[in-house]
């Protein structure tokens, strides 16, 4: 489920200590203008509830925080399995695209040709990849790294890729 104006971000795990931490793990690895994130928006009911963090510490891929209404592990466990969303105006610019920003992204090559749009993003040890149908329906992966990217315009939408030789051909014949 998305909420307009914010990103997942990720889903509580676990408990850690007495004192009510928190343990989550992040869908992505996210850079944060400074002094950011002061507070989490936490998925209930279909909506999102803010909720004040009295101490957070990032250790990607997880998150530790400490929530100001939370006391104790007992009160914690009830934010187990929740899933977590910041504003998306706390997020530094990068050069890269984060993943939720990709989604049904328009994927052009170098030539401006019009390759398809991304449906999904697979997460793999080695890297993400995103999957791509065409117009005609086939499926094309794509691998997300700095050497196949070239562009990504946010306000188009428009993922630029420069692919090997024949790595399309392997999909569309």
């Amino acid at each position: 489920m998305g909420f307009d104006g914010y990103f997942f971000y990720g889903t509580i795990g676990r408990t850690h200590g007495i004192k009510g931490h928190l343990i989550l793990k992040c869908s992505d690895t996210f850079s944060f203008k400074k002094n950011e994130p002061k507070e989490f928006f936490i998925s209930e009911n279909n909506s999102l509830k803010a909720f004040t963090l009295k101490e957070i510490s990032f250790n990607p891929p997880f998150t530790r925080f400490l929530l100001e209404t939370v006391q104790n592990m007992t009160e914690a466990e009830s934010f187990l399995k929740k899933d977590v969303y910041l504003p998306l105006n706390i997020l530094a610019q990068s050069h890269t695209p984060y993943k939720h920003e990709l989604q049904d992204a328009r994927v052009e090559d170098e030539n401006k040709n019009f390759i398809g749009n991304i449906k999904s993003i697979l997460e793999f040890p080695q890297q993400l990849i995103a999957q791509v149908f065409t117009d005609k329906g086939q499926e094309v992966l794509i691998p997300l790294n700095n050497h196949f990217i070239l562009n990504y315009n946010k306000s188009t939408n428009i993922l630029t890729v420069q692919l090997p030789d024949g790595l399309l051909d392997i999909y569309l014949t």
